[in-house]
C-alpha cells in the first residue's frame, strides 16, 4: 500500500510538471491573420449590405508557397503567376530570368522584416495578375479582418470601397517564434502580418474664403480646390489626372493685384508649393479652367494618396456666383458639391408723402455704405436700375417711371441713402442727420443661400403755394380810373351839344 501511495504521487507530480511545461513546450502555430488597417493603427471596416454599406470589400489569394524543393524555399503558386512577375522583373540587363530568380530578388528587397511590399517592378506585378482575364488565381472573400491564412507565403489583397481608391497590396506571412496570450508557439510557427492600406479618396472639396458667401460685384474671391493624388494601376493606358473648374458670374483673375494661382500638398509646413505649377497652367475655355496634374503620378504611386490644393482668385461681374470643380481621373469624373455666393439688391420706392400710393419718378439720391464719406460709384443697367461698379461714373441714381429704385450687386452691411434732386413738383426730403434713408442687407445663419434683399420707403411732400404779386387796391385804382375817364367824356360831349345849339 506504502509503494502505491508512492507511485501515486509520483504520477501527480509528473503530471503537474507537465501541466507547467505546455506553455514551454507547445507545438507550432498552423495558422496566422493578416490585419488590413489605416493609418491610424485600425483595421479597416468591411463591407455589408445591411449594417455598414460604405465599408471596405476585401478579397485576398495566395500567389507565393513554400517549396521545400527548391533553392529558395518559396515558390510561385502557378506559372501564370510566376509569369507576371518575371515580365515585370526582366530588363536588358537581365533578359533570362527565372522563377526562382525573380523570388531571390523579392527576397532582397525584405528589409528589417518590412511586409509591406512596394516597388515598381512589384506593382507591375501585380497590376499583372489583378488584371488578367480570365483570372489566374482563386480569391477568398474576406469576412473578418483580421482575416485567417493556414499557410505560409505572399498573399494578394485587393480592396473596394465607394469613394476610394486603393492600391494592390501584398502581404507575407513567415515562420518565425510566436507568443500568443501567454502560449509559446515554436517555429516554425506562422506568424501574422499587418498591412497598413495605402488608399486616396476620390471626393472633390470646393471652398470660398468668404464666409457668408456674400460679396459685391467687382470683388476678388478666393477658391479653393481639395483634392487626393488618386491611386492608378501601373498597367493602366490612360494615366490622366487633373482638376477641372466651372464658372459662372465671375471671371477667374489669375494675374494682377491681389491675384492667387497656385498647386500645393496638404500638410507639410506652411503647404509645400509644387513648383512646376504657377498660372500659365490655368488653361481657361470660355468658363472653365482645367489644370493637368498627371505629372504628380508615378510609377510606384509615390505620390498617391497625398492631399493637394489648388487656390485662384475670381472677380465677381453677376449677382450670384456658381463654381463646381471635378478631378479626372483616367476617365472617370468625380464632382464636387458646388459652392455659391450672393450679392446684395435693395430697392427704394418713393412716394407722395400725403398718398403712398402714388409713386414718384425722378428722385435722385446718393449712397454711402456704413459710414463712408464718398458716394458709391455705379453703372445703369436699364432706367431706375444700377449695379454697383467701383469704376463707374455715375454717383446719383434716379427713381424710375414707377417710382422705384433697384442697385444690386452689393455687399453685406447699411447703406444710406441722401436725396439730391426732387420729383417735379416736390421738395428735397432733406433730414437734419443728412440721411435720408437706409436700408440693411445682412445674413440670417451665417451663411447665404440666397440674393439678399432690402427694402426702403422714402415719401416726399408737394411744393408749398407762394403769394401773388400785386393787389386788391390796384383793382380798386383801375376802376376808379375807369369811371373818371367816363364821366369826362360824358362832360365833354354834352359841352359840344351845347355849344351848337348857340
Amino acid at each position: 500500500m506504502r509503494k502505491l501511495r508512492k507511485v501515486m504521487a509520483l504520477l501527480l507530480t509528473l503530471a503537474m510538471v507537465m501541466g507547467m511545461s505546455l506553455t514551454t513546450f507547445a507545438a507550432t502555430r498552423e495558422s496566422a491573420y493578416i490585419k488590413i488597417q489605416d493609418s491610424d493603427g485600425n483595421p479597416l471596416s468591411l463591407y455589408n449590405v445591411d449594417t455598414n454599406p460604405n465599408g471596405v470589400q476585401l478579397q485576398y489569394a495566395q500567389i507565393i508557397k513554400p517549396a521545400q524543393n527548391k533553392v529558395t524555399g518559396w515558390d510561385f503558386v502557378n506559372d501564370n503567376v510566376a509569369k507576371c512577375f518575371i515580365n515585370a522583373f526582366t530588363t536588358e540587363e537581365t533578359p533570362n530570368l527565372s522563377a526562382q530568380d525573380v523570388i531571390k530578388k523579392l527576397i532582397d528587397t525584405q528589409k528589417d522584416k518590412d511586409t509591406n511590399i512596394n516597388t515598381t517592378q512589384i506593382a507591375n506585378a501585380l497590376s499583372g495578375i489583378v488584371n488578367a482575364s480570365p483570372s489566374i488565381i482563386d480569391y477568398t472573400l474576406a469576412t473578418a479582418n483580421p482575416f485567417e491564412v493556414k499557410q505560409a507565403g505572399v498573399y494578394l489583397i485587393t480592396a473596394e470601397q465607394e469613394g476610394y481608391t486603393y492600391n494592390t497590396m501584398a502581404a507575407y506571412v513567415g515562420f518565425g517564434e510566436v507568443t500568443i496570450d501567454g502560449i509559446k508557439y515554436d517555429y516554425p510557427s506562422l506568424t501574422d502580418a499587418e498591412i497598413t492600406a495605402k488608399r486616396s479618396p476620390e471626393t472633390v472639396v470646393k471652398g470660398t474664403d468668404d464666409p457668408d458667401h456674400v460679396v459685391a460685384v467687382d470683388d476678388i474671391v478666393t477658391y479653393t480646390i481639395r483634392a487626393h493624388v488618386p491611386f492608378i494601376d501601373p498597367s493602366d493606358i490612360n494615366k490622366k489626372f487633373s482638376i477641372v473648374d466651372t464658372l459662372s458670374g465671375a471671371d477667374y483673375y489669375l494675374t494682377g493685384p491681389n491675384a492667387v494661382a497656385k498647386v500645393e500638398y496638404v500638410g507639410t509646413p506652411n503647404n509645400t508649393p509644387i513648383s512646376e505649377y504657377d498660372a500659365s497652367d490655368f488653361v481657361i475655355t470660355d468658363n472653365s479652367f482645367e489644370i493637368d496634374l498627371s505629372n504628380l503620378i508615378t510609377e510606384d504611386n509615390e505620390n498617391a494618396g497625398k492631399e493637394i490644393i489648388v487656390t485662384y482668385t475670381v472677380k465677381v461681374t453677376g449677382e450670384t456666383v456658381h463654381n463646381t470643380a471635378a478631378s479626372h481621373v483616367g476617365g472617370e469624373q468625380h464632382n464636387s458639391e458646388p459652392v455659391d455666393i450672393y450679392t446684395g439688391t435693395i430697392t427704394l420706392k418713393k412716394v407722395d408723402a400725403d398718398n403712398t400710393e402714388k409713386t414718384l419718378a425722378g428722385a435722385g439720391f446718393e449712397v454711402r455704405k456704413d459710414d463712408g464719406n464718398e458716394p458709391l460709384t455705379f453703372t445703369e443697367l436699364e432706367e431706375g436700375v444700377y449695379v454697383y461698379d467701383e469704376d463707374g461714373a455715375i454717383t446719383e441714381v434716379v427713381t424710375g417711371s414707377d417710382g422705384t429704385l433697384v442697385l444690386k450687386g452689393l455687399d453685406v452691411g447699411t447703406y444710406k441713402f441722401k436725396e439730391i434732386t426732387a420729383p417735379e413738383g416736390y421738395h428735397i426730403k432733406n433730414d437734419p442727420s443728412g440721411v435720408d434713408g437706409s436700408a440693411k442687407l445682412e445674413v440670417e445663419g451665417g451663411t447665404a443661400s440666397e440674393i439678399l434683399t432690402g427694402e426702403e420707403t422714402v415719401e416726399n411732400t408737394k411744393l408749398a403755394s407762394l403769394p401773388s404779386t400785386g393787389g386788391i387796391g390796384t383793382t380798386i385804382f383801375t376802376i376808379g380810373g375807369c369811371v373818371i375817364m367816363i364821366a369826362a367824356a360824358g362832360l365833354y360831349f354834352a359841352s359840344r351839344r351845347k355849344h351848337g345849339e348857340n
